[in-house]
């Protein structure tokens, strides 16, 4: 995701994107969701297999209510 500017530290539990660093907490997904709220978009990542772009926790996306 380096290409793209996108960049997990998980060592110092941040995240680089190309408008700069977001800090992570102890939950992963519920930090990914509060980021795509705040920038009004959906974070969308590779398959590992396809390359297609696509959301990532889906199954945990179901429960969130919209703001």
């Amino acid at each position: 995701m380096e290409s793209g500017g996108f960049i997990f530290n998980f060592q110092e539990k941040a995240i680089a994107m190309s408008t700069g660093w977001v800090l992570i907490g102890d939950n992963l997904p519920d930090d990914l969701f509060e980021i795509e709220s705040v920038l009004n978009t959906k974070l969308l990542f590779p398959e590992e297999d396809t390359g297609e772009l696509k959301t990532v926790f889906d199954s945990l996306r179901k429960n969130i209510k919209p703001v």
